[in-house]
């Protein structure tokens, strides 16, 4: 399947969360090309998340990293959304957990379209390197997943 092709079934999907997996470039270029095919909002998370968590002391930024992501989301709720940059969410001072999160946040808020740089290769979705502090390994990810080359 493809990236458009996946988004259409999006609605169907439980969770409707899908993620385009790949170098950050070309998933960069993909997701714009996909905002301007659905008119749906492209938004740059980290940027985004790092202004609001700047706000915050040290301290509670884990605490309040959550409700902030999804607070960033509500705006569109219910539409379409699509996430790009999405490194933030893996920092490890977060103490955030990124893949259920975003499912969790798209049964709520409605369809949303992520940007994972990672790879997939068909069971197994990762992001970073064993050992490094922001590594995440998921087998069988409760998500849609299209690599994009």
């Amino acid at each position: 399947m493809n990236l458009t092709s996946s988004t259409a079934a999006l609605t169907r999907a439980s969770p409707p969360l899908l993620l385009a997996v790949g170098l950050e470039g070309p998933v960069s270029h993909a997701l714009a090309g996909l905002s301007a095919t659905y008119g749906a909002p492209l938004l740059a998370l980290s940027l985004l998340f790092a202004e609001q968590l700047a706000e915050l002391a040290p301290h509670d930024r884990p605490r309040r990293a959550p409700r902030l992501f999804q607070d960033l989301l509500r705006p569109a709720r219910g539409a379409l959304t699509i996430l790009d940059r999405t490194a933030m969410l893996f920092l490890a001072e977060l103490q955030l957990n990124p893949l259920p999160l975003l499912a969790e946040t798209s049964r709520t808020h409605g369809p949303i379209v992520a940007a994972w740089c990672g790879t997939w290769d068909g069971a197994v979705l990762t992001y970073a390197r064993p050992g490094h502090p922001e590594y995440r390994r998921y087998d069988h990810p409760v998500a849609t997943v299209v690599a994009v080359p």
